[in-house]
């Protein structure tokens, strides 16, 4: 999240910007430069229907998963959002 923008802005972004935004913070380079994109690691639709509201509207109570993306390890969940972590070497 850069000075200009507001963590409610980040938080409206939809699940997958979000996703190769924050893995691109933590290699330090621009999101389109990242090596791997996004859905040679996860179906990117079938990750944002696990994350989806209810039928009804409401939010889901908890939910967690991750995988790799370009060298970090991407935890996405409900209650704490996208966090990565660089790999090892």
């Amino acid at each position: 999240m850069s000075a200009g923008e507001d963590a409610a802005a980040v938080v409206r972004r939809p699940l997958d910007e979000r996703i190769v935004r924050t893995v691109a913070a933590v290699r330090g380079i621009d999101a389109t430069a990242l090596e791997q994109r996004l859905y040679e690691a996860v179906d990117p639709d079938a990750l944002e229907q696990l994350f989806a509201r209810r039928p009804d509207g409401s939010r889901r109570e908890w939910g967690r998963t991750s995988f790799d993306l370009a060298g970090c390890r991407v935890v996405v969940d409900t209650r704490e959002g996208v966090t990565a972590y660089r790999l090892a070497d």
